[in-house]
């Protein structure tokens, strides 16, 4: 299921889009995980039970929004009263949001289409994408965002993991931001606002500890601090029998490594990097 989320590190899909968001193995198992075992939530969010109150959405933007294939009609024969899912109306704020950005319908669907080919389910209802995005909102009170790009392509994170992928490259500056956050709360007494937006702005240094954390699999990581800043990061990782001596000294030209051999080959070495 874990590629059905999009775009882990460097992996098979992320190579394909322009911009992806880095996730770690962690990540990944919890979006898993949500998959697998928490049916109940999803039926919550996908189930059809809510009416649209959006005054500004109006029944006559309902039914071209339809006709053009930006929203899901699944009455029986397109007849009888709409009811939508969590998701459904979380979808309809995001395209009303975009189109007050002057998002055309065409680049919409681009959008949608986006959205719904990375989920094995195609329906906005029922897309493991928004639902698990949802979820977070609902659960965790993260501050999730729809990043919505130049191509017609969707990503979802939180103002770390968009900051981090900013810090890195992994994203384009140019895009759209739309808090899932506010759209969820339309249709809940709960709570759902961001818990402590500041503690989730990270320094560049620290989006660079991060990423070092999430991408490299490092044995160690020594973080020294100059005041509150930090000044400096040292990684170690550790490497076992068969390691050629000659390639990790072609690695870097700043390191420090350290060998261990037993009849005259290498079994153990560790190196480390200031950077």
């Amino acid at each position: 299921m874990a590629d059905i989320y999009q775009t882990n590190k460097k992996g098979k899909d992320s190579k394909s889009r322009a911009n992806w968001i880095p996730l770690n193995d962690k990540m990944m198992d919890q979006f898993d995980e949500f998959i697998i075992n928490q049916k109940e939530i999803q039926t919550f969010l996908s189930e059809k039970r809510i009416k649209q109150s959006n005054n500004a959405i109006t029944y006559r933007m309902l039914n071209h929004w339809e006709k053009l294939g930006l929203i899901d009609n699944e009455r029986p024969e397109g007849k009888g009263w709409r009811k939508y899912s969590t998701c459904d109306i979380v979808w309809m704020e995001i395209i009303h949001q975009l189109r007050k950005f002057g998002f055309s319908n065409e680049n919409i669907l681009k959008v949608k289409n986006d959205l719904i080919k990375r989920s094995t389910n195609k329906t906005i209802s029922g897309n493991q994408l928004l639902q698990y995005n949802i979820g977070r909102v609902l659960c965790f009170r993260l501050p999730v965002f729809a990043l919505i790009f130049t191509d017609g392509t969707i990503e979802f994170a939180s103002i770390q993991e968009a900051n981090l992928a900013y810090d890195f490259g992994t994203i384009s500056p140019h895009h759209i931001r739309i808090e899932l956050n506010s759209l969820v709360q339309k249709l809940y007494k709960k709570d759902v606002s961001a818990l402590n937006k500041a503690m989730h702005q990270l320094s560049h240094s620290e989006s660079k500890v991060l990423y070092e954390i999430r991408t490299n699999g490092y044995k160690n990581i020594n973080v020294e601090l100059k005041g509150e800043e930090i000044s400096s990061i040292t990684t170690e990782y550790s490497f076992g029998k068969g390691t050629n001596i000659h390639d990790l000294l072609k690695e870097n030209p700043d390191q420090d490594l350290e060998i261990k051999q037993r009849k005259g080959k290498v079994v153990y070495a560790k190196k480390k990097v200031k950077k």
